[in-house]
């Protein structure tokens, strides 16, 4: 039997008017998702389930709760003592980062109506001081609130946003939503609560990789009516860039090709991805040289030419930043190469056939351009003196060796101070290079950048079922991280995308999709919380 909503609901939708300015309403006009509103709304009005996939930047996290509030999804219904209460649209996001920094655009584009957006993560719940219409919360804040109210009765829509990243709260979210959907629609339909059927919006900027799906929603929802929406992409162009080869630890290559853009390459802020904290210390400490202050960066240390030795000392005196021999190091990145390929040098040419057989199969995202080439060739210059001559770059004042590097550390965890300072615009002679963990992979729009440099490499949960003892260790992305990882190259212009492996690493070796925590961890810390 398919579980929908029979009861009558159109006197539940009251436009909602939002002033807004007429400079953020000329910035919206130009977002691709702006196009889509009547058939998102119409989307969520008629089913109980339904997913919206759009590339990266085309304005999913910020723009849908907005259509939402607008079209009236707040419903207002008596609750026990009779008394008028608004139900309240929930967004979560896997990450605090995200949750702050959504919050602040979504208050910024909403002007007056900012008073009735909040935001909630582990202490600290930022709440309105006039009602609540609109959330932004953590996986899971939204499941410490299910323990308390099964039915989610303050809410009308659940946004699940980034749910292609299967976190193991979003993964749970979504069983229990089912459940509670279900539940909602039934005592409503027979006339035992007064708050109408709770609506799912699961949103993914890599619904489908390569043709497959991330999960096999027509069979999990088939007792639901569900809809999909698929956003077309408008994102500039990214020229891609492979390695010749995958090296063990790329770390002083990461930090040597931000040098080479920063000192050859037109404006643009660079992006480089890195496992996690400690990795980013080491490429700061890289870039810094020996001369460096704070963020005030020279060149003097010799990047391309650090020796093994050197990385060994630095690792001894920082908390073993790096593993200690070659075997500890290849069990952390999970890297499962032969011997025969682990120690030969992989040629451009076969590079050039992988990425042949890659455009053959169509496994390129729309936006990408795949060079067959070594990054460091000229393919790589002339394709951005024609990005000079089409104007699509900013005249790059530092080009004359004075220009600054500043650099920026990026995750989990860092203070407010700092997460704010990522978001500023470069001075004329200056360029930031932000290093980050993958936090910087989804929702976030940072500002001016041109040029991301992809380690291949994320900090990843893992459960050892023999010893029952689970730990963080360092492991290759996914050709999901790495769509995502060269989507953040093309929001602001036409953008180039560096990622320190090989091609053959990327189709031969890489899966699809990392594999769901839900999978391969046990679940007793999600049960016994609180």
């Amino acid at each position: 039997m398919l579980i929908t909503q029979t009861r009558h609901d159109v006197d539940f939708y009251k436009h909602v008017e939002i002033q807004r300015d007429r400079k953020i309403n000329h910035i919206r006009s130009k977002i691709p998702i702006i196009n889509y509103e009547s058939a998102i709304v119409e989307l969520v009005r008629e089913n109980l389930f339904s997913l919206v996939s759009g590339g990266t930047g085309c304005g999913k996290s910020t723009q849908i709760p907005q259509f939402l509030i607008e079209c009236g999804f707040n419903f207002s219904v008596s609750d026990e003592k009779n008394k008028t209460k608004i139900l309240k649209i929930c967004m979560t996001q896997p990450r605090r980062a995200a949750v702050e920094s959504i919050t602040n655009r979504l208050k910024f584009e909403l002007g007056s109506f900012s008073e009735n957006v909040s935001s909630h993560i582990r202490n600290k719940y930022d709440k309105c001081s006039s009602d609540e219409y609109l959330v932004i919360m953590t996986e899971g804040i939204l499941l410490n609130i299910i323990q308390s109210d099964i039915l989610l009765s303050n809410f009308s829509v659940i946004i699940l946003d980034e749910f292609h990243e299967r976190s193991l709260s979003s993964d749970i979210l979504f069983g229990m939503l089912t459940y509670i959907v279900r539940l909602r629609a039934f005592l409503w339909n027979k006339n035992k609560i007064n708050i109408p059927p709770l609506r799912v919006l699961l949103m993914s900027a890599t619904y489908k990789l390569f043709g497959k799906p991330i999960l096999d929603f027509d069979a999990l929802l088939n007792d639901f009516s569900f809809q999909k929406l698929e956003i077309e992409d408008k994102i500039f162009p990214v020229a891609v860039h492979y390695a010749k080869k995958t090296v063990k630890n790329n770390l002083p290559a990461v930090a040597s090709k931000i040098k080479k853009i920063h000192n050859e390459l037109p404006a643009g802020s660079i992006l480089a991805f890195l496992p996690g904290k400690k990795e980013i210390q080491f490429v700061h400490k890289l870039l810094s040289g020996v001369n460096g202050k704070n963020n005030e960066i020279s060149f003097d240390a010799d990047i391309d030419n650090i020796t093994a030795a050197q990385l060994e000392g630095f690792a001894d005196s920082s908390n073993n930043i790096l593993p200690q021999s070659d075997d500890e190091f290849n069990d952390s990145i999970g890297f499962d190469f032969d011997e025969d390929k682990n120690n030969k040098e992989l040629s451009v040419d076969s590079d050039i056939g992988s990425i042949r057989k890659k455009i053959k199969t169509g496994e390129a995202a729309s936006n990408e351009t795949l060079l067959e080439t070594d990054p460091d060739s000229n393919v790589e210059r002339a394709s951005l003196d024609e990005d000079i001559k089409k104007k699509e770059y900013t005249e790059w004042k530092g080009a004359d060796g004075n220009g600054t590097l500043t650099v920026y550390e990026f995750y989990s965890g860092i203070n407010e101070q700092t997460f704010a300072k990522i978001f500023n615009e470069p001075k004329p002679s200056e360029r930031i290079v932000i290093l980050a963990t993958n936090v910087a992979e989804t929702s976030l729009t940072l500002p001016n950048v041109r040029y991301v440099v992809d380690s291949g490499y994320m900090k990843y949960k893992t459960y050892n079922q023999l010893t029952s003892v689970g730990s963080i260790k360092t492991v290759n992305i996914s050709k999901s991280n790495a769509v995502q990882r060269t989507g953040r190259a093309g929001r602001v212009g036409r953008g180039h995308c560096y990622r320190m492996y090989s091609a053959e690493t990327f189709s031969e070796t890489m899966k699809n999709f990392m594999t769901p925590l839900l999978l391969s961890t046990p679940l007793e810390s999600i049960f016994l919380q609180n």
